[in-house]
């Protein structure tokens, strides 16, 4: 095969692949689990939702709004662990400040 086909093949199967990546993100949705506005932290449970209707997570994500990630875990006991140990207080004693 010569050289300028195997490249051609490799864009194209790159550009599958990643049409395949897209359409895989675009049905990802994120839901606020927990949040409080005067410590800009976030919980969030990312999942899909499936022809169902349900929700499926599977990912769970500690965030300080507007920055990336700071926690990621297929945990959602996990996630509220390292909330809980980034803010000092149990999040069930803290306020739900979400609104």
């Amino acid at each position: 095969m010569s050289p300028l086909k195997q490249i051609y093949l490799r864009v194209v199967s790159t550009r599958a692949y990643m049409s395949i990546m897209e359409n895989a993100i675009e049905g990802v949705e994120a839901r606020v689990l927990w949040s409080c506005k005067q410590r800009c932290v976030e919980l969030l449970e990312l999942g899909f939702k499936e022809v169902s209707g349900f929700f499926k997570p599977f990912r769970y994500e500690v965030h300080i709004k507007g920055e990336s990630s700071l926690f990621r875990s297929t945990s959602e006991h996990a996630a509220r662990h390292y909330l809980t140990m980034l803010l000092g207080d149990p999040i069930d004693e803290l306020e739900h400040c979400s609104g």
